[in-house]
């Protein structure tokens, strides 16, 4: 079987993802974007296409509007090699680490003053880098300033308190300052999606994304996303697992998932999300092989489950 499984994983992975790609989300019948707008969009899709490749994602954001930088810019301070408190020895792994998980630079700052400073590959100090993740804290922090100076009531205040097409619908009336920050508005899960009009790309790429996300996400995600929420958690725990921090929890997720649960690891909807994870990210060939083995009843038809108990 170790013989057969694969070929035969492969069959399976392509077919689904070409029937994804083919069918996942059927194109809008009215659309309100202009044509220069749709292009755009169409143009960050391909990018993002091509940016798979490397595994780096976008290179580059572009917002809707251009913000003004500190005309009194100063670079952080590094301090110098005296004034350094960690241990050299741990400097260096850190940085072996950073390097083998393809980052582009590594910094690490400590008390009043950066202690290391390394860039990979082509990057330099004066390159300019996609902030990506750091757009969390960064908005937290602004959400705070706004509370801070009266702008924002608290954190349980409404969301249609500012997005006055929410006001008076029945589940986006609802959504408070919190979830948003806590990222549980409901609106879009964590995964990806390769159809190029699938509401996650557009929402995410498009440059009316904030027309989108207040006015399209909620009523189109019923229709294009297949999986409860059961489903969708064994879908973001093997997304888990390309990450070194997350990976031993989420498999000890999915252990219990797939005891308690045994019938969401027969469930062709969650495979074929599974695989259009698997064709955008690259886990480890182990991690590659232990997601196919929990789907190893639903490939193989085996209606006795073996329980997987594997170490990364």
């Amino acid at each position: 079987m170790q013989r057969l499984f694969k070929p035969l994983a492969s069959l399976v992975w392509v077919g689904l993802t070409i029937g994804a790609l083919s069918g996942a989300a059927a194109p809008y019948s009215t659309n309100p974007y202009s044509a220069d707008d749709e292009a755009l969009y169409r143009e960050r899709f391909q990018k993002l296409q091509d940016s798979f490749v490397t595994g780096l994602g976008l290179e580059e954001y572009d917002p809707l509007e251009p913000v003004p930088g500190d005309p009194a810019y100063r670079p952080l301070p590094v301090k110098p090699p005296e004034a350094r408190s960690i241990d050299e020895a741990a400097l260096t792994r850190a940085r072996e680490y950073a390097a083998s998980n393809r980052s582009t630079s590594l910094l690490i700052w400590r008390g009043d003053g950066l202690e290391h400073v390394s860039h990979f590959g082509n990057t330099t100090d004066a390159q300019l880098q996609a902030s990506r993740s750091l757009a969390k804290p960064m908005t937290a922090i602004a959400i705070g300033r706004a509370i801070a100076l009266g702008k924002i009531r608290s954190l349980d205040q409404p969301v249609a308190d500012f997005i006055g097409e929410w006001r008076g619908l029945p589940r986006k009336s609802t959504l408070r300052v919190r979830h948003l920050l806590d990222m549980r508005s409901g609106m879009l899960p964590q995964s990806p999606e390769m159809s190029i009009e699938h509401i996650l790309n557009r929402a995410y790429l498009h440059p009316r994304h904030d027309d989108i996300l207040i006015n399209e996400a909620f009523d189109t995600l019923q229709a294009q996303i297949k999986l409860n929420d059961e489903e969708q958690e064994v879908v973001q725990n093997i997304s888990k697992l390309l990450n070194s921090v997350t990976e031993l929890q989420a498999i000890n997720d999915l252990r219990k998932k797939m005891e308690q649960q045994p019938e969401l690891f027969f469930s062709a909807n969650v495979f074929e999300h599974v695989c259009l994870l698997l064709s955008v990210y690259r886990l480890r060939p182990k991690a590659r092989k232990y997601v196919f083995n929990l789907f190893e009843g639903l490939l193989f038809g085996n209606s006795l489950h073996k329980k997987v108990y594997y170490n990364l």
